[in-house]
């Protein structure tokens, strides 16, 4: 952020104009709130906002930052279970996300930990992540038992998985483990054996000499376009008000500046 930049938000912050709730209900719409909490604290803006508000983003930030470092912890103990079980897998979105294309500043948004493994290691991985103490998990849904159908007809995903924690801030950590890039019933698919063959090894903040599986960037950005058009495009997700939001066009775009060479040499348009 340049001067101008900076200037230009604090005109708008002081203007007359700006709808503070507006802004705030927006800002958790789009899962945003720890970014816009970021963006005012270290531009130095603390004069410029209502004391209540500052003193309300400051704590939203501090507490995004301490449940990625849980989730960084959990993503970690997860992944050497299932490589301890010689499963192929990946992880993917927020927990990738945060520390590459948001420079591990604890402002990108997360509710669960993402897997992606491939579809014959199912019950394998149900095994493993049973004795690392996880169970299916349908209470975040209106209609638990509705959910819990569903997800045995659509079998793109595993059960979403939870376990319980003694962690102030963060009782339930839940794991989302996906073994296709698309969708049930999706009328194109991307072979996943080959996305998840070859990973990327990215290093964990704040674990030194630890690191984690990731899609190579073609695919990782393949699987995150398809993931915002799935919750885009099923009715479910806005039933659950968990349909795309500017964070999921921001990933997008982030990735798109970070690896455009990769995504224009031709195997995008392969796969």
């Amino acid at each position: 952020v340049d001067d101008a930049e900076r200037q230009t938000v604090r005109d708008l912050l002081l203007s007359q104009t700006l709808d503070w709730g507006e802004l705030l209900e927006q800002a958790l719409r789009h899962k945003m709130l720890p970014m816009l909490a970021h963006h005012i604290i270290s531009e130095g803006l603390r004069f410029d906002v209502p004391m209540g508000i500052y003193l309300h983003l400051e704590s939203a930030v501090e507490w995004n930052r301490s449940q990625i470092d849980v989730f960084r912890r959990e993503t970690v103990r997860v992944a050497q279970g299932l490589a301890g079980h010689g499963i192929h897998f990946v992880v993917t979105k927020g927990m990738t996300f945060e520390s590459t294309l948001y420079g591990s500043l604890g402002t990108r948004h997360m509710n669960d930990i993402d897997f992606m493994i491939a579809p014959p290691d199912r019950e394998a991985v149900m095994s493993g992540m049973q004795e690392l103490g996880f169970r299916p998990f349908f209470g975040w849904a209106k209609d638990a038992r509705r959910e819990e159908i569903s997800s045995r007809l659509n079998r793109d995903h595993l059960p979403k998985l939870a376990r319980e924690i003694d962690q102030p801030g963060t009782r339930i950590i839940n794991i989302d483990i996906a073994n296709s890039l698309t969708w049930t019933k999706s009328p194109f698919d991307v072979p996943v054996e080959e996305a998840l063959a070859n990973p990327v090894e990215q290093p964990v903040p704040n674990m030194p000499g630890v690191s984690i599986p990731c899609f190579r960037p073609v695919y990782q950005f393949l699987f995150t376009v398809l993931h915002l058009f799935r919750e885009a495009w099923l009715q479910k997700f806005v039933d659950f008000g968990t349909d795309v939001g500017l964070m999921k066009f921001g990933d997008v775009i982030r990735l798109i500046d970070r690896d455009r060479y990769e995504l224009t040499d031709g195997e995008l348009l392969r796969i």
